[in-house]
């Protein structure tokens, strides 16, 4: 879900810069995953882009903040 949601935020960015090609800025997006389980099972997967990545526990210590991320 957190590469999915960057995908769709590049689409809008994207968008954007297409119909306003001599935009300095993009707009602010607030992304917002909505979860309902019909058993009311809690979502349990990560949010953060940069848990999807294989990076081991030291690489993404070294690279802190540079890290790709998305969500919290």
């Amino acid at each position: 879900m957190p590469f999915r949601m960057v995908e769709y935020m590049v689409a809008i960015w994207n968008r954007s810069l297409e119909r306003h090609p001599h935009a300095k800025v993009l707009p602010a997006i607030i992304p917002l995953v909505v979860h309902a389980s019909p058993k009311g099972r809690r979502w349990t997967y990560s949010t953060e882009l940069a848990d999807l990545i294989d990076l081991d526990r030291a690489a993404k210590s070294a690279l802190g903040r540079t890290a790709p991320r998305q969500g919290r």
